[in-house]
């Protein structure tokens, strides 16, 4: 027994050391393969969220043309260091100014592609040290841009004239995206087709010439040529102009005779002429190759005076970009109400200095992100404008984001903004006569010989137009033809001008001329009472006021259908559901009244309004309160309140399409129905 029992012990324990082991191995491999789960978890939470906004992935390029490169971004531990890579060579790095790294960051860098393909990586290294990375293949296609314009030559329809891109390549001078060829209206910005203001009262042609001045009121043309047609832009209408077609300097529209002869103009030899010999006059410098008029720079000086955003935000940042330069990156601190300290990062008071091409107009491009904590950066988007030669006199601009995001307000001088050759007018308040007459007057402090007089922008939301004042002795002008309508807002801005207007001053301070607020009338109808959850005990008779309130008048109505002693109560039982307001309450006390008129019937104290619907005056934007408060009536002279509710309602234009507003209560629903006329 005992062998057969010793026999028996020896597997049982191998057994059991079997399993200790299968238990251990389990235990390791779980252990291994979690370890490998949380570093892989760890890895991945760790990383960073890399994005190129700019250049899209496929996208095809211009050869030569400058690309703007944007990208971002994101990690918890945020991120200290941002690079741009092309082709394996670095384009652009930017460390976070701040301990710690920031969360999110943007970069942004200009790049010239070559033609071929190209591989763009955005790279981030994050306050761990890892690094993340993500990337972008692009095609540069050589184009040809003869006139230098920023049009390609293929999609430009005037390839040997410099012009303003958004009219096809072609010169556009009031920059209002017409080609001057086609634009009636050459020297004011205008609207399509025919490139002139809207119509205006005053002005019927929209040409932006008054008809007073106009000589030509119902034929929309040149505030050059009087307000007349004028194609060649030379000043002289085409009905007078013996060229019409060829731009002059005579009275008759011609060029001065010699003009275009080599001969008579002395400058060049006579066809078959020899030419210049290698000791002539018009031999360069010894030393200084001949660059030609084509190629000289001038110093500029570019001003900033303001910068607005629509939303508050803790912090900006700003690309700019003007002319070939390579984009500057700019972080404004806030001095509120969604102002930018321009001076804190700018400084030299506000200004930048560039050399610039005298012939090519300097392009200004702004790009912004504004950014709160915890969130993404929003994209303020980009303003561009190309301001021409003629535009460096220290007048001022006013440039946009897109959609309205920002505001910027600038000027360009040509060498010094102190050296401006005119100063910029200073609006006064809109003063009205002893009859009536309004009138707009303002300061300016330049020289009166300096000028030949001045411009006046008049603008409402829906068009623009100018008045030309061509007294430099003027102090004010009678406004009364631009006089708001109600709820019209005009705005006016002045310049002093030189010559044909070539040479302006920057704009005076903006004054506003508000009309009065529009007055209109609300209906509101009282439609129906839905009753549910009522009470228990018998409900009705019933008595209430309906009114209604702009905040300075209200206006009610009150009805009443109780007749009780002190034991029981006669009138209109309200019922479970709809209780339509005119046709079965106010109806229903109606045909009491009218089937038992005189002093001793039953329904002698009861009340009716003749109709369900009141009437109130209000301006756009007040706010309308509706209210009710509906009682049951008891034996004795006691009341219960069923219903005791009022809403508020802001009347703008969204406000005046509403088709109706339902006040909830415990027991009743009232609904109420809303027109609005004048």
């Amino acid at each position: 027994m005992n062998r057969q029992h010793g026999a028996q012990r020896t597997p049982n324990r191998f057994l059991w050391l079997l399993g200790c082991m299968g238990i251990f191995t389990v235990f390791f491999v779980v252990l291994v393969m979690g370890g490998y789960l949380y570093s892989t978890t760890a890895s991945a939470a760790s990383q960073s969220v890399v994005l190129i906004r700019e250049p899209n992935d496929g996208e095809i390029l211009e050869a030569g043309q400058p690309v703007q490169v944007r990208a971002l971004a994101r990690d918890d531990n945020k991120i200290e260091r941002m690079e741009l890579w092309v082709d394996g060579t670095l384009l652009e790095s930017q460390v976070s100014n701040i301990p710690g790294g920031i969360n999110p960051f943007p970069v942004l860098a200009t790049w010239y592609p070559q033609a071929g393909f190209h591989t763009v990586v955005a790279r981030s290294f994050n306050s761990r040290g890892t690094s993340s990375q993500t990337s972008v293949s692009v095609e540069a296609v050589a184009y040809a841009d003869r006139d230098m314009d920023s049009v390609p030559d293929h999609e430009d329809a005037c390839p040997d004239q410099p012009g303003n891109p958004a009219a096809g390549g072609c010169p556009d001078r009031d920059y209002d995206a017409i080609p001057d060829t086609s634009d009636a209206c050459p020297d004011v910005a205008g609207l399509p087709e025919d490139g002139c203001p809207a119509p205006s009262e005053g002005d019927r042609d929209g040409d932006g010439v008054l008809d007073g001045a106009d000589a030509c009121p119902d034929e929309a043309g040149s505030p050059l040529a009087d307000g007349c047609v004028d194609g060649d832009g030379d000043g002289v209408g085409d009905s007078s102009d013996a060229c019409p077609e060829e731009p002059g300097a005579g009275e008759d529209g011609c060029p001065a005779a010699g003009d275009d002869d080599p001969v008579a103009g002395g400058d060049d030899p006579a066809p078959g002429g020899d030419p210049p010999g290698p000791a002539g006059d018009d031999d360069p410098e010894p030393g200084f190759p001949d660059m030609g008029s084509d190629l000289a720079f001038t110093d500029l000086e570019i001003e900033g005076y303001e910068f607005m955003t629509t939303n508050p935000y803790e912090s900006i940042a700003c690309y700019l970009r003007l002319g070939d330069e390579d984009p500057r990156r700019y972080e404004f601190d806030s001095l509120g109400d969604q102002a930018w300290d321009i001076a804190a990062e700018i400084g030299d008071e506000n200004r930048v200095r560039i050399l610039h091409l005298e012939h090519v107009p300097l392009q200004i491009s702004i790009e912004c992100l504004g950014s709160n904590p915890g969130s993404e950066p929003d994209d303020l988007g980009e303003y561009f404008a190309a301001h021409p030669r003629e535009e460096w006199d220290g007048r001022e601009f006013t440039g946009r984001g897109e959609g309205n995001t920002y505001l910027v307000r600038y000027r360009i001088c040509n060498s010094s903004c102190d050296e401006s050759l005119l100063p910029a007018p200073r609006l006064g308040v809109i003063l009205t006569d002893m009859f009536g007459r309004p009138s707009l007057s303002w300061r300016w402090d330049g020289n009166n010989d300096d000028i030949d007089g001045f411009g006046l922008s008049v603008s409402t939301m829906d068009e623009a137009s100018g008045i030309d004042i061509p007294h430099p002795t003027w102090r004010s002008l009678d406004i009364s033809d631009y006089r708001p309508a109600c709820g019209e807002t005009v705005h006016f801005q002045l310049f002093a001008y030189q010559g044909d207007g070539s040479i302006r001053s920057p704009m005076s301070n903006e004054r506003i001329w508000s009309g009065r607020p529009c007055e209109y009338t609300a209906n509101i109808t009282f439609r129906n009472l839905d009753a549910h959850s009522l009470p228990t005990v018998f409900v009705g008779p019933v008595r209430g006021d309906l009114w209604i309130s702009n905040g300075s008048t209200t206006e009610t109505l009150s009805f009443n259908s109780c007749l009780c002693s002190d034991f029981s109560c006669w009138g209109y039982p309200l019922h479970a559901g709809d209780n339509n307001i005119d046709r079965d309450i106010f109806e229903w006390i109606r045909h009491e009244i009218d089937s038992c008129p005189g002093a001793g019937c039953p329904s002698s104290g009861f009340e009716v309004p003749a109709t369900s619907t009141i009437s109130i005056p209000f301006e756009a934007g007040d706010d309308l309160t509706i209210g009710a408060s509906i009682l049951d009536c008891d034996p004795g002279g006691s009341t219960d309140v069923l219903f005791e509710e009022q809403e508020s309602i802001r009347m703008d234009m969204a406000g005046m399409m509403l088709s109706g507003v339902t006040l909830e209560g415990e027991h009743l629903d009232l609904e109420t129905e809303i027109t609005v006329g004048h």
